[in-house]
């Protein structure tokens, strides 16, 4: 009988140890939740002042002609200044050396891209004839140019000189490619009306042409008179037309 009763009495005290253990847990808790609670409430009445104070306040006007900023070590990184046609921003590597220029040109708004030897690599431009994207080589020539005009978009390309060789073009009505020679002479034509060839002195002196009509081929003179024609009509038989230099016919057939 003893033993029964203390047993009851050993469950009956850890039971009031399990009761007390949680009642500590259950306050510690509620204390952290206070503390919570209050941290809330203090970033809730900050927003509410920053929220009033950013409403009614009006910030100051920093005006100045420059903004140089510069790194830990005290190289310039970057320059924000006033120009002759406007604003222009300008970036540096850790070298010094300028890698990037936005800014306003006489042309229009514009931005460049400079290689680790200062000179110009990639620019784009926005002209009032239309944008324009260069890439350049290492001496800082034009390369490569893509154009976008008012009603053509073209591309050329340049050898190391700087002379245009290759043009494309595309407009409302057709496309076209250009060959150049080595002075910028066109050289020749070729578009969805027929191929043009052109001499040094830039005369022509061969035209291939298709026309609903059907396909001709001309052949010109140093001075740029038509010698020979060769005509394949779509509803006739051919013809063939030789003339002097002073457009004189000398021989037909038929």
């Amino acid at each position: 009988m003893q033993n029964k009763i203390e047993n009851r009495f050993e469950a009956l005290q850890s039971r009031i140890e399990r009761l007390e253990r949680n009642s500590r847990t259950y306050r510690t808790d509620a204390r952290r939740y206070q503390v919570l609670a209050g941290i809330l409430a203090i970033i809730l009445i900050a927003g509410t002042l920053l929220a009033a104070n950013t409403s009614t306040d009006i910030g100051e006007v920093v005006r100045c002609k420059g903004v140089i900023i510069e790194d830990a070590e005290g190289r310039t990184r970057a320059i924000l200044q006033a120009t002759k046609q406007g604003g222009g921003l300008f970036m540096h590597d850790a070298q010094g050396k300028m890698r990037v220029e936005v800014g306003m040109q006489e042309s229009g708004p514009g931005i460049s891209f400079f290689n680790s030897h200062g000179t110009v690599g990639a620019s784009l431009a926005m002209p009032s004839t239309g944008p324009t994207l260069t890439l350049h080589d290492d001496m800082g020539k034009s390369r490569i140019a893509l154009e976008r005009l008012d009603k053509v978009s073209k591309i050329s390309l340049y050898d190391r000189k700087g002379k245009r060789r290759i043009g494309m073009g595309v407009t409302e009505t057709g496309q076209g490619l250009s060959l150049y020679d080595n002075k910028g002479n066109i050289r020749s034509t070729l578009d969805d009306r027929g191929l043009d060839l052109h001499d040094a002195k830039g005369k022509r002196r061969a035209l291939l042409m298709m026309t609903d009509d059907g396909t001709m081929l001309e052949l010109y003179d140093p001075f740029g008179n038509m010698r020979a024609s060769l005509a394949s009509p779509n509803n006739s038989d051919p013809s063939l037309r030789l003339k002097n230099a002073y457009g004189q016919t000398l021989s037909k057939l038929p």
